[in-house]
């Protein structure tokens, strides 16, 4: 695999990884997560993952705010934002098809809890992809549903990820792209090496 598109070489970090990237997706970035990203370990990940620190690197107020009105003006709008949802870049509507296909995967799994999301959201579906690592170890059907799954839910979101790469105000979410990239190249390398891909 190419230097370049290597998140996580272990599939228990590569599923943190995911759910670590879904989250900033689905939240805005809040003092705790700041925290957290400036201890050693996550740093060192997310920096060599393609990640950006926030500007100033700090915990302040003034990155928090920076950062939160980064967060709205790329993902929630109220206008010329960049929904991170399948249905709005594969089908130019909300709720589509991609939307109940999303859908019925995780009803393969009783006991997965998605975020509270629209189905095909950017982050619910990392999300979802990192349970199904998750779940590799006991379940070996899951490396195959993660490989349609990637398929199906993945590969939309290179245009999301460069537009937000041009519009975001903070190196944060410039950062946030580039890892989010990285991040489904490698999930689509697994995907590959699934048993029914061979």
């Amino acid at each position: 695999m190419p230097t370049e598109t290597k998140v996580s070489s272990n599939l228990t970090e590569l599923a943190a990884s995911c759910r670590m990237v879904a989250g900033f997706w689905l939240n805005e970035v809040d003092q705790q997560t700041l925290a957290l990203l400036r201890t050693p370990h996550v740093r060192e990940a997310w920096i060599g993952s393609g990640g950006l620190m926030p500007d100033d690197g700090s915990i302040s107020a003034e990155t928090l705010n920076r950062l939160a009105a980064d967060y709205c003006q790329l993902l929630i709008g109220p206008k010329e934002h960049l929904p991170p949802v399948q249905s709005v870049w594969s089908d130019h509507v909300f709720q589509s098809k991609a939307a109940a296909s999303s859908r019925r995967f995780y009803q393969l799994y009783a006991d997965y809890q998605r975020p509270r999301s629209i189905d095909d959201h950017l982050g619910c579906q990392l999300h979802f992809a990192g349970f199904l690592l998750d779940q590799v170890n006991h379940d070996e059907t899951a490396i195959e549903v993660l490989a349609a799954f990637e398929r199906e839910h993945l590969g939309w979101a290179e245009p999301l990820l460069d537009r937000v790469t041009q519009k975001a105000d903070t190196d944060f979410y410039r950062g946030l792209a580039v890892v989010t990239g990285r991040l489904i190249k490698e999930l689509s390398c697994h995907a590959e090496h699934s048993p029914n891909n061979k």
